[in-house]
């Protein structure tokens, strides 16, 4: 018992799925594996609890160069431009704990159409170098792993905005991840459209899979949708646990279903398989 303990504690024994194989072969075995199977249900218990990551609390940066002041919102860029009062949020994940240099020019273009930019990065901060990277767009920056993908980092914005009683001030709400490489147009274009402007929220690409929906890389909200009590059900209803599939069917292909009863909808790049 003791070997297999310290070959689990050394991790070069066994795999966590083996080590259910055995003890659940040896619970069927009948009364001559009784001790065993106590053995090993101790070494798998150990087994368990080293696997186990530690919940980390979550490291919160502020920019003390932030555009956002206690007075209110800066709506003017360096050059005296006006900005579109928009808030984007966007989720990130990285294993190395790194801010890619795509992301950084990601952001870059971001800033250019918001007043206010949260970055949530589901991944500790491999070190405070990374932060000078994005000293010049991002306003607030959250690390920290929770594993519940781009819908738990967004909740995880809007419940800072939310508490900092910010959420209220802007005229839009952008949730984005770092699946986008580019931009590769003005994004001051997209949002200007016409077409887009006129609906209550919008996205960039749309699919018909299993069933109607906008893909949630790229979504934007007005006013109207994002301080709505439909728009706050959904992400208060994200738990601490979220599974992919979860991610997937019950909140990116649900969400525009569940808003288009109340509000409208539009896509910049509809879905070509179904054009006519």
């Amino acid at each position: 018992m003791k070997k297999l303990i310290s070959k689990i504690q050394n991790k070069t024994g066994y795999k966590e799925e083996t080590l259910e194989a055995l003890k659940n072969f040896l619970k069927r075995s009948g009364s001559n594996s009784k001790i065993l199977n106590f053995s090993l249900n101790v070494a798998y218990s150990a087994f368990t609890r080293l696997k186990r990551p530690r919940k980390c609390l979550p490291f919160v940066w502020k920019n003390p160069l932030s555009r956002l002041h206690e007075n209110g919102i800066q709506h003017t860029d360096a050059n005296g431009k006006t900005i579109l009062n928009n808030c984007t949020i966007l989720a990130i994940y990285n294993e190395q704990g790194i801010i890619p240099d795509y992301v950084v020019n990601f952001l870059v273009e971001l800033k250019k159409v918001s007043t206010c930019i949260l970055l949530i990065a589901d991944n500790q901060l491999a070190n405070k170098e990374e932060l000078k990277k994005i000293e010049g767009t991002v306003d607030v920056a959250i690390f920290g792993r929770h594993s519940t993908y781009d819908f738990g980092s967004w909740k995880i914005g809007l419940a800072f905005l939310s508490k900092a009683e910010m959420l209220g001030r802007f005229d839009y709400l952008t949730l984005t991840n770092d699946s986008i490489y580019g931009p590769f147009t003005s994004l001051s274009e997209i949002y200007s459209n016409p077409k887009l402007k006129k609906a209550d929220f919008w996205g960039l690409l749309d699919s018909h899979d299993t069933q109607y929906h906008l893909l949630s890389f790229f979504l934007v909200f007005s006013k109207k949708v994002f301080c709505s009590q439909e728009f706050k059900e959904i992400f208060s209803s994200i738990g601490e646990k979220l599974s992919f599939k979860d991610a997937v069917y019950t909140y990116e292909r649900k969400l525009t279903e569940f808003l288009s009863k109340k509000f409208t909808s539009e896509v910049l790049f509809k879905d070509y398989c179904f054009e006519n």
